[in-house]
């Protein structure tokens, strides 16, 4: 998941606001301090337009997943939180908070069958789709936290990067 356009920019306040008191002081963490926030605002900024297409993203990856589980474990309970779900992306006027609360409900549904899954073959069956559906995700959130420059692996950036124009 995407962090929340809020918690990024609290994050750039904090950053400037001990940028500012270190400034005095000539401390060496200032600089560091001021790249992490401008970095953070250029991100920021460039995914506010995009935060619906982001979502909705999201929330057909729950989706597919959650349908793929029910395949596996008819009777698992998740009738209910894929219809939720279906109907928020049918709305063509559902918004980023909207999208996302049918998101969280739906893996909060998932998660509360994994938590009770067994460990037989029929639990772990269960589990392959909720693990490839999972990198999915993740892959979303790692393609638009690209331009920060973080990603761990320089063979993953293309792949990332084409994610990442998908959505943004």
């Amino acid at each position: 998941m995407v962090p929340d356009i809020d918690l990024q920019l609290e994050v750039v306040g904090a950053a400037l606001r001990n940028v500012g008191a270190q400034a005095d002081q000539g401390g060496g963490l200032s600089l560091e301090q001021l790249k992490l926030s401008v970095v953070t605002l250029d991100q920021a900024r460039s995914l506010m337009p995009a935060q619906g297409k982001i979502a909705r993203r999201e929330l057909e990856v729950s989706l597919r997943m959650a349908q793929a589980v029910q395949q596996q474990l008819p009777h698992a309970g998740l009738d209910s939180p894929i219809a939720e779900a279906s109907a928020a992306l049918e709305d063509s006027k559902a918004g980023p908070a909207q999208l996302d609360a049918a998101r969280d409900g739906l893996n909060g549904a998932i998660g509360a069958l994994v938590a009770g899954l067994p460990g037989n073959d029929a639990g772990r069956a269960a589990m392959r789709p909720i693990l490839a559906y999972s990198r999915e995700a993740l892959d979303i959130a790692r393609a638009c936290c690209l331009p920060a420059g973080f990603e761990t692996d320089p063979g993953e950036v293309e792949r990332l990067g084409r994610i990442r124009a998908e959505i943004v």
